[in-house]
């Protein structure tokens, strides 16, 4: 059995790391918000990065003030989308909230899939935590079949 929380980690080339940093940057997010986050913790790489944060607008604030040390909360439903270097992961928390929120992961993954410098290497859907170990359901190396994959996941 796998848990609760759903994580795509998606793989660009490593000379691809600022039109991906860019390319986000000026996506139409509607429910997420933009958070700069300067030598934290970075889950893709193991190690303090800094990278950009994107937070569904429910949680923002909380998790703001979490990564800020102004206030610990323990959030169990979110949606985060972090780009860090040539990386870009994608977390739902408890599986998310749903839409909007999931249609807009879907939409910027579509808008990004279509710009030819931004073909992934590699991508992994992972559903995993809550004591769980992260489990893949599903794996590849392009962009066609990431989004092939989204059309046909629950």
């Amino acid at each position: 059995m796998s848990g609760p929380d759903m994580l795509l980690l998606t793989t660009f080339a490593p000379a691809a790391a600022a039109d991906l940093a860019l390319a986000v940057r000026q996506f139409d997010f509607q429910h997420f918000s933009h958070h700069p986050v300067a030598a934290q913790h970075c889950q893709q790489h193991a190690q303090q990065c800094t990278y950009d944060l994107y937070i569904d607008t429910r949680n923002y604030t909380s998790i703001v003030s979490s990564i800020e040390g102004r206030q610990t909360a323990n959030i169990w439903i979110y949606h985060t989308i972090t780009v860090c270097q040539a990386a870009l992961s994608i977390e739902r928390g408890y599986g998310g909230y749903g839409d909007p929120f999931l249609a807009e992961e879907r939409r910027l993954l579509g808008w990004l899939m279509q710009i030819r410098q931004l073909e992934p290497q590699m991508w992994r859907m992972l559903s995993g935590g809550q004591g769980y170990a992260y489990t893949e359901l599903a794996a590849g190396s392009s962009g066609a079949e990431l989004l092939a994959y989204l059309d046909t996941a629950p």
